[in-house]
Formats: structure tokens, C-alpha cells, sequence
């Protein structure tokens, strides 16, 4: 099937919309034979569907472009909240990145690429597997973990607010940060 995805050259801004971004036309495999595979060893219609929604990303990623939710679910006929909570469950799962346009983009706030990235990062993975594994460069990755060190390191010392004004960064990503390491904590003293 023909598709036109967002050009993964294209840098996110400021009011940035579909009228001043650059599309790029992609061939996508909406039905695949690994997926008639699957329905006859006995899978379910939504492990199949989570197969194809990964399939249908990486596939427009390699092509150059990159999809949205709502994108992949018109392709697939489903509602882009369908697509969003599987590739989100897909990538808590699997600690692996969807090349969505929300994460390549950084648009909206669902699972984002941050939280799988410092959680490899507590896990004890070096940078180069990280940006391996979450298809990002090294040093967006090193900059995400000098990032989260900073909080982690004020966390003790200011409130959220205090951390965002000293850091110059938003609330929203403060918390988020602060997330990971009350999750981190928890797992922690769980396992011991």
C-alpha cells in the first residue's frame, strides 16, 4: 500500500503543522504472511495487530518517513487510541522505541523514548546499546542521562518547581523524571 508519512528529515518547531512539512511517499505492508502465520498457529487478532502495528512503523522508518498513530490506525482500521496504547504496552514490554512521529518528533506526552532510555540507563547499559536499542544517536541518549542525573541529583535539595526554574526545564519533564526514579525505587526495593 502507497502512504504518505512525515519526511523523518524533518525537524520538529514551534507551530509547525502539515501545511510546512515535508511528506515523503512510502510502500507499506499492511497485511504480511508472517501475520496469516500467526492466525493459523492459534494467535489472537491483538497479538497480530501489535505484530503489524511495529511492522508498519519500522517499515516508514526505513523508507524515510515517519507515521503517526493515527496513520497506522487508518491503515490497519482501527482508532489511533488503539494503536497508541499497543505500541505503548509494546515498548514498556519490550524496552525497545517505535519510531512514532510523537517520539521521533517529541509531540504529546505518552510513553515517551526518554523513560525507556534512562530506564536502560538504571539497568546498567552502556550509551551505544541504548541508542542501539532506542534508535536514537549517542548523544541524544547521553543528553537524556546528563539530563535525568541533574534531577536525580537536586531531588533531595528543591521542590519541582525549584528543580524546573534552576534546571530551566518544564514541570512536565521534571516530573517525568522523577517518576522514573520513584519507579526505579520501588522496583529496587521490591527485588531486594
Amino acid at each position: 500500500m502507497l502512504w504518505i508519512g512525515a519526511s523523518d528529515r524533518e525537524k520538529p518547531g514551534y507551530e509547525k503543522n502539515s501545511r510546512n512539512t515535508r511528506f515523503t511517499p512510502v510502500v507499506l505492508t499492511p497485511v504480511h504472511r508472517d501475520d496469516l502465520a500467526l492466525m493459523g498457529n492459534g494467535y489472537s487478532h491483538r497479538e497480530i495487530r501489535e505484530q503489524r502495528i511495529v511492522r508498519l512503523f519500522h517499515e516508514a522508518k526505513q523508507q524515510g518517513a515517519i507515521l503517526t498513530n493515527a496513520d497506522v490506525g487508518m491503515v490497519l482500521g482501527v482508532s489511533a487510541g488503539t494503536v497508541s496504547k499497543q505500541a505503548r504496552e509494546y515498548m514498556e514490554r519490550e524496552q525497545k522505541v517505535l519510531p512514532t512521529r510523537g517520539i521521533v518528533h517529541d509531540i504529546g506526552r505518552a510513553i515517551t523514548h526518554k523513560r525507556i532510555i534512562i530506564r536502560l540507563y538504571l539497568q546498567g547499559l552502556l550509551v551505544p546499546e541504548i541508542a542501539r536499542r532506542a534508535d536514537h544517536s549517542e548523544e541524544a541518549v547521553s543528553r537524556y542521562i546528563k539530563a535525568f542525573e541533574k534531577v536525580r541529583m537536586l531531588r533531595d535539595r528543591l521542590d519541582e518547581r525549584g528543580i524546573a526554574r534552576t534546571l530551566e526545564m518544564s514541570e512536565y519533564l521534571v516530573r517525568e523524571y522523577l517518576g522514573i526514579v520513584d519507579e526505579w525505587k520501588q522496583e529496587d526495593e521490591v527485588n531486594a
